[in-house]
């Protein structure tokens, strides 16, 4: 990942499950995350198979700064390939086209787009995401996202769901 991050964590291939890494805000904590020169915004938290947990009590400002402009495309909790979020805490990001909590299913490469399937060996909950919000997600730019949430399917998936649908549709 590249760019200005407040705090990133990525699991190794020998971890068992996405519960070995984990980024766990207690109470009271809080992490700023602001590019402060151009370009895209920056990320508070960023985790790769893994848990993210962020007490009541807790929060993440990204791009907040008012000393410079905030910039555009900016992330509170980013967690890609089966990682799980719970967020009860505050999460603040400013910027246009910003996202306040984003899932993706696979990380993707930053140059072709194209998902990193089985980055760890297909291990369990691999392709997934799971995030639940019971905090506030507050953002201040136009076209932003609350939550955003992508599972990329699979060419192989995709193929077998339609094979599911046509068998249900001939009974």
């Amino acid at each position: 990942m590249k760019g200005v991050v407040g705090l990133d964590m990525s699991s190794s291939s020998s971890a068992a499950s996405n519960a070995e890494t984990q980024i766990n805000l207690a109470g009271g904590s809080t992490v700023n995350a602001d590019r402060t020169d151009a370009g895209n915004g920056a990320v508070g938290l960023f985790i790769n198979y893994g848990k993210v947990h962020t007490d009541p009590s807790a929060t993440i400002n990204v791009e907040q700064l008012t000393t410079n402009p905030h910039n555009d495309s900016a992330v509170g909790i980013y967690a890609v390939n089966g990682s799980e979020v719970n967020n009860e805490g505050t999460v603040n990001v400013g910027g246009n086209s910003s996202i306040g909590l984003l899932g993706l299913a696979y990380r993707e490469d930053a140059t072709t787009g194209a998902p990193k399937v089985n980055e760890f060996g297909g291990k369990l909950g691999e392709g997934t995401i799971n995030i639940v919000n019971k905090g506030n997600v507050t953002l201040d730019g136009t076209t932003s996202y609350g939550i955003y949430v992508k599972k990329i399917i699979m060419l192989q998936e995709l193929k077998l769901m339609l094979k599911e649908q046509i068998q249900e549709v001939e009974c």
